[in-house]
């Protein structure tokens, strides 16, 4: 039991973490440091385990190893500057998906720091917010809190299906049409087939509980 326990912990700050490295990068504007800070070995030693047959982590993985940061800069500001694509949920599910959000971030306590973003659903800042929902489950886990732990998840679950997973599909379609084979296209996929991974880990989860 206790091992099965650990394993959940170990589990939730994983996606905590695959959730905090995706939000950064499309919160932070790329340059050099950057690059340094999202490719530290043991962090894509991780990710690697994770997304390893994925071809759009490859292409994010080899972009920040290897790759121009001023290229990706130019590149932000072509999909994302001006008329841009809108990494903004509203815009694809329409304004009453922000007061959504917004009811959601107020129902967990949460004070959400705008800094430069138009509002509080954007998709860095929802991806972040996830991270921050899988750390405090594997606190609760830790801590023996099971129920608590229970209602974290169920706030996870709710975020990912009822709001996330209905609009960053058509988003990453929408980067990838202004620039195919990109950097932000990759990372846009990327974070879609992340959603869709943790969705279907719930979804394994109450299959198992069925079963029993």
């Amino acid at each position: 039991m206790k091992e099965d326990m650990q394993d959940m912990v170990s589990i939730a700050r994983g996606r905590s973490l695959l959730y905090l490295w995706l939000s950064g990068l499309f919160l932070e504007r790329p340059n050099d440091e950057i690059f340094r800070r999202f490719s530290q070995k043991e962090v894509l030693t991780f990710l690697d385990g994770v997304f390893q047959d994925s071809k759009s982590y490859l292409k994010v993985k080899d972009t920040l190893v290897g790759g121009d940061a001023q290229e990706v800069v130019t590149e932000y500001e072509k999909v994302f500057g001006g008329k841009g694509i809108s990494p903004y949920s509203k815009d694809y599910l329409g304004e009453d998906s922000l007061e959504l959000v917004r009811a959601f971030y107020e129902s967990l306590g949460l004070n959400v720091d705008l800094k430069e973003l138009k509002s509080e659903d954007h998709v860095g800042l929802e991806l972040a917010v996830m991270a921050s929902l899988c750390e405090l489950e594997a606190d609760e886990l830790e801590s023996g809190r099971l129920k608590e732990a229970a209602i974290v998840q169920g706030s996870e679950r709710a975020f990912l299906e009822e709001h996330m997973v209905k609009w960053v599909k058509d988003f990453a379609k929408a980067v990838e049409e202004k620039e195919p084979d990109g950097f932000y296209s990759s990372l846009a996929w990327l974070a879609n087939e992340m959603l869709e991974l943790d969705l279907s880990l719930f979804e394994e989860a109450v299959q198992r509980e069925e079963s029993q």
